[in-house]
């Protein structure tokens, strides 16, 4: 048996009739299977019939022995939702109890003997078609294990009953690959073959071991008949492939739950019925009468085989109702281990598991999620609007019963639909004429407000999950998704109603506001299966607080008179962890922040109140063209940055952080704040005051108010700053990379901007102090303005009672000074020159070029030489030294 070739591969039905395989087929190519369907006589009628001391046993009969009638009856699984791959001589899927004709339950497959589509049950076969009637024939009164299911039919055996295992690995890898092609997943195979071999590890011959690993990986089920040598060998062992350890081997018992004699048999085998099991077969099997209704009786390990594997479908559609998920063959092979019945075997004086259904399908089903009886009805509190609630009928004896209470007089209509096979039926319990409706799927009672009713479900035929959906004859108004809706001006006589879903997981905040003069209102608010989860009765306002999960639906309830009530959702805030995030509307929305030892937020007029200690974080998110944030810092030293549509303020116990909006406002709360902001890439302006500073652009304008260090940086664009002094005494510093004006409690800088402007218009004594660069230069100087200027940078002083410019850095520098309407005094010498008069001081140094212009009044120019041979030129009036 450890030759390198595999022996003669068989069907592993009854064990004497042989069919010769080995004509013109070389070895070294194929290796050859043998099929063989034993104990058959084929004269007289061409249905072989079985030659059998046990009497045949039918397939219901078979359920009674494993305790899947009984399962059936209290459960009524199917498989349905679920396909079993059928390698053997195919099917004959024109049968009456397999569909009746090919895609109806055959849904697809492939010949390998003959290389195509068509995997019918040819001659020389029906031994298929017989496996598949075990797994799931769907006949009223002889069915099959799973009577939902689809089937593949992957044909391995040719016409004259030889096969080979190249094409059973070639059928293996094709159900890994096709698993996911049809309606439904396959996830169960049944190999109803084996060669000759005893043993309990594979052979050195065995050559499936890769494809069953593969198959297992995925959670796809393989059964596999253990043999029908025992007679041969006398000792425990399977053949091959049962003898892989990747596979679930199966063994055969009769119908007096004895192990039937010719079963190959070991300790981890689980064994069915599979003597004398009447199944469906071909036509040209049975009475040939051209109608494919025909049944018969076969034994041997190969009819064991489908019904584990039949059993392994129904297992796992229980393991799924229950919530399963990601099954595994290990996982259905140990229930059926842990649940099975022991039959003991002479033969080898040993134990081994025989299937017991019920006893399966009991341990796996969940437990009954409602009371069964009406005194342990599940209260679904007050119905006001609508509400929905879910459950699982998990035997067909159970009913769920529920009782809740009309908020209002009227109508309640129940919509029930359900999955699985389950088909619902209502009960009302002492509703007397109550029920206006009532059909399978849909229940009306007519109902009095404040009063109880008691209402059941169960099942007319299969279990499964129901989910249903009520609704009253209460008119909510209907507020649709909400993250902030605003309903104004409303008037409520004794009640009004509203109804909305939460946008966002977070913070749900619902207000009436209200003048107390015009009457009293109450606000409830009740969650989807109408529970009352909050309330509010103050002398004015009224508010509720609570914690939601976007998509869940909520009903507003106003309680009282007043003809002007304005009733306001806010769903805005969201949290993770000691971060709150704050989300804004496609409307125009406003926002602010204030830090302290308690955080506040204002979001679009409501108010709301963090402890320091609990949030750390506060992210708020523009949405509209207008949306407005405002982030006020505390009395201790913050830093805050400014950019285009986004901004932060922080200290080190706290941030707050804004994105998306077109206007964000910075308010410093003292302490020596310093603020940062950053330009866009178009044409941006800042403008700088001692108190407060601007920065805008092409769709933002952000704004910083009471820093005392305000900083501001451009990098592309045109970019221009404008400052503005204090009252008090003031210094301009300008370079061709940066202005900075500087006073009293505050410091304003701008770097990298083409234009700096400082104006002096509000007293002090103000002066100024301007740089070159390192190119040619041009300072040019009123007794109001001054400006110095070069390649790329300008630099502007305006009303300083003193600038001086500084040409230190290079280049050929020019100075224009010019005077005033009244008199003016200019001083030059070699490397300095000044304008003077009423009220300004103009002083240009280190200049290439220094030239003073005088105009009108009594002015005087006064020129020294340097150290070095100088000349000086004269001409009416103007002097060049």
């Amino acid at each position: 048996m450890m030759s390198s070739s595999p022996p003669d591969l068989q069907l592993l039905g009854d064990a004497d009739f042989v069919l010769d395989y080995f004509t013109d087929v070389a070895p070294a190519v194929q290796q050859p299977i043998n099929h063989s369907i034993s104990r058959f006589s084929f004269s007289g009628s061409p249905a072989p019939q079985a030659q059998m001391s046990l009497s045949p046993q039918s397939l219901a009969n078979a359920h009674v022995q494993t305790g899947l009638a009984a399962a059936r009856t209290a459960y009524g699984l199917t498989g349905r939702g679920q396909t079993v791959a059928v390698i053997d001589t195919g099917i004959a899927f024109d049968h009456v109890a397999l569909g009746g004709n090919w895609g109806a339950r055959v849904v697809g497959g492939w010949d390998y003997a003959e290389n195509d589509a068509n995997p019918y049950d040819d001659p020389a076969g029906s031994h298929g078609t017989h496996v598949a009637g075990i797994i799931g024939n769907s006949d009223g009164t002889n069915p099959g294990v799973a009577t939902g299911v689809d089937f593949v039919s992957l044909r391995v055996f040719a016409d004259n009953g030889a096969g080979y295992f190249s094409w059973v690995e070639s059928a293996l890898d094709w159900v890994y690959d096709n698993r996911y092609t049809f309606r439904n997943p396959i996830t169960t195979v049944n190999l109803s073959l084996g060669a000759a071999y005893n043993g309990s590890t594979p052979p050195g011959w065995a050559m499936l071991e890769d494809e069953f690993q593969a198959l297992k990986n995925v959670g796809i089920f393989v059964a596999v008949a253990a043999g029908n040598s025992f007679a041969s060998y006398g000792t425990p062992g399977l053949g091959y492939p049962a003898a892989s350890t990747y596979v679930v081997p199966v063994s055969a018992i009769d119908s007096a739950g004895n192990l039937a004699s010719f079963s190959q048999r070991l300790d981890r085998v689980i064994a069915a019925p599979g003597v004398s099991i009447r199944s469906t077969i071909p036509d040209y099997y049975g009475n040939q009468n051209g109608i494919s209704d025909d049944w018969a009786n076969y034994s041997g390990t190969s009819m064991a085989s489908p019904y584990v594997a039949g059993a392994a479908v129904l297992i796992r559609e229980a393991m799924s109702f229950a919530g399963r998920t990601n099954i595994t063959q290990d996982d259905i092979y140990q229930v059926m281990t842990a649940t099975a019945d022991w039959v003991y075997d002479p033969a080898t004086a040993q134990n081994y598991r025989k299937l017991n259904m019920e006893r399966a399908l009991d341990y796996v089903m969940p437990a009954d999620d409602y009371g069964s009886t009406v005194a342990t009805a599940h209260s679904l509190g007050t119905i006001a609007a609508t509400a929905s609630f879910t459950g699982k009928i998990g035997r067909t004896s159970d009913h769920d019963y529920f009782t809740f209470t009309a908020a209002a007089s009227g109508t309640i209509d129940f919509t029930a639909t359900a999955a699985y096979d389950l088909s619902v039926r209502w009960e009302v319990v002492g509703s007397g004429g109550a029920i206006t409706t009532h059909d399978a799927s849909t229940l009306a009672i007519n109902v009095v407000a404040g009063q109880s009713y008691t209402l059941g479900i169960c099942t007319t035929a299969g279990v499964g999950v129901y989910s249903v959906n009520a609704e009253t004859g209460i008119m909510a108004t209907e507020l649709g998704t909400v993250d902030f809706h605003e309903v104004n001006n409303e008037a409520v006589n004794v009640e009004e109603w509203y109804s909305f879903a939460a946008g966002r997981t977070g913070a749900l905040t619902i207000e009436a506001l209200l003048s107390q003069a015009g009457g009293n209102v109450d606000l409830k608010l009740y969650n989807n299966s109408y529970q009352l989860i909050g309330t509010s009765s103050n002398s004015g306002n009224e508010r509720i607080d609570l914690s939601v999960l976007a998509g869940q639906r909520y009903y507003v309830q106003l309680l009282g008179t007043n003809g002007d009530v304005s009733l306001r959702v806010t769903n805005l805030i969201g949290q993770a962890g000691t971060t709150l995030y704050i989300n804004g509307t496609a409307g125009g929305d406003t926002f602010s922040f204030t830090a302290g030892t308690m955080h506040r937020l204002t979001l679009n007029g409501v108010d709301y109140s963090f402890g320091w200690q609990h949030i750390k974080g506060f992210n708020f998110y523009g949405v509209g063209t207008s949306d407005t944030v405002t982030l006020n810092g505390t009395t201790i030293a913050d830093n805050a940055v400014l950019r285009p549509g986004a901004a932060s303020l922080y200290a080190n116990w706290y941030q707050a952080n804004a994105s998306g909006f077109s206007n964000t406002t910075l308010v410093s709360g003292g302490g020596g704040d310093t603020v940062r902001f950053y330009d866009s890439a178009g044409d941006d302006t800042f403008i700088a005051f001692a108190s407060s500073a601007t920065f805008n652009g092409g769709g933002f304008a952000n704004v910083a108010h009471g820093f005392s260090r305000v900083e501001a940086y451009a990098s592309s664009g045109n970019d221009q700053a404008t400052f503005h002094d204090s009252v008090g005494n003031d210094t301009y510093i300008a370079t061709p990379s940066y202005g900075a004006l500087i006073g009293s409690g505050y410091f304003n800088v701008a770097f990298g901007f083409d234009r700096t402007r400082a104006e002096s218009a509000n007293g002090g004594s103000d002066n100024a102090t301007m740089f070159d660069s390192a190119g040619n230069d041009v300072f040019s100087a009123t007794p109001t303005s001054a400006r110095f200027y070069g390649a790329g940078w300008s630099n502007q002083a305006d009303g300083f009672d003193a600038v001086l410019a500084r040409a230190d850095y290079g280049g050929w520098d020019m100075a224009y000074l010019n005077d005033s309407a009244g008199d003016d005094s200019y001083v030059a010498g070699s490397n300095y020159a000044w304008m003077q008069g009423a009220g300004y001081k103009n002083t240009a140094v280190f200049f290439d070029l220094m030239a003073g212009y005088a105009s009108t009044g009594n002015d005087t120019a006064n020129l020294t030489d340097s150290i070095y041979n100088d000349s000086l030129e004269l001409d009416g009036k103007w002097a060049k030294l």
